[in-house]
């Protein structure tokens, strides 16, 4: 089981897409069969959370969210809950989505994804400029993993391990080649509060060195295989392989 299984992250993947002004309201009728299964009798099991002329954005009740702008498509999950109210009036919280893993998610997201870039396709044909895959973890300090546990541990020790709080971002090239680079960004957030759980966001991404047409055939194995190397990389990081040359020194009690 991977480290993002373990701590329950949430997954999401995007495409990033040459530019169009596509109104939101013939998106929305493009869409209608996906939205049509959100749902059940009379009640619609899905919220708006944005609607503008170039912009939609909407989550199911189950909690995978759908979003869409110009130049970007993604689909990730996020939890829902809702409130109930018991015996004497008293308000229980109750969770709306479904528990599941990480990867477990992220094939299903992958589904949804692909269902939709086709259909947005067949409005007007785009170009691909990039795909991305992005995990979400909250974590509690004792559940850290080894590799964010030692580069936290490594960013202290000018303040000998006293550092209260922290927001760390690196971006950095990962590999190259004649047609794409794959590259991440690193998104750490430590509170002052010892109770609140750390925030560890990693993105993934491929991008083109030139736009490629959306072929359903070759886009399907294109995002596999940056799923496949996401992972990957995801779990190094987590595992601490590639910090051990740099910070092999570092204290991660």
């Amino acid at each position: 089981m991977s480290w993002c299984d373990k701590l329950g992250s949430t997954p999401g993947i995007g495409y990033q897409l040459d530019w169009h002004a596509l109104p939101s309201d013939i998106l929305l009728n493009a869409l209608s069969p996906l939205v049509d299964r959100m749902v059940s009798g009379d009640e619609q099991r899905f919220s708006f959370d944005v609607r503008e002329a170039l912009k939609l954005q909407f989550t199911s009740y189950d909690g995978f969210q759908f979003g869409f702008e110009p130049t970007k498509v993604f689909v990730g999950f996020t939890h829902r809950a809702e409130i109930h109210t018991g015996s004497g009036g008293i308000p229980s919280l109750g969770l709306r989505s479904k528990p599941s893993t990480f990867t477990a998610l992220l094939d299903e997201i992958q589904g949804y994804l692909l269902n939709t870039m086709e259909t947005i396709n067949r409005l007007k044909g785009r170009r691909l400029a990039g795909i991305g895959i992005v995990t979400t973890t909250w974590a509690e300090r004792a559940d850290i993993p080894p590799g964010i546990k030692k580069l936290l541990m490594y960013a202290s020790k000018p303040w000998e391990g006293r550092l209260q709080s922290l927001t760390f971002q690196a971006q950095s090239i990962l590999d190259e080649n004649d047609d794409y680079l794959h590259r991440c960004i690193h998104t750490i957030i430590k509170t002052l509060k010892e109770d609140e759980p750390i925030q560890v966001i990693f993105d993934y991404q491929r991008v083109y060195k030139k736009p490629q047409d959306i072929d359903p055939n070759r886009l399907r194995p294109a995002t596999e295989a940056v799923t496949a190397s996401a992972l990957d990389y995801f779990e190094q990081l987590a595992q601490g392989d590639r910090f051990d040359d740099v910070l092999g020194n570092a204290d991660i009690r």
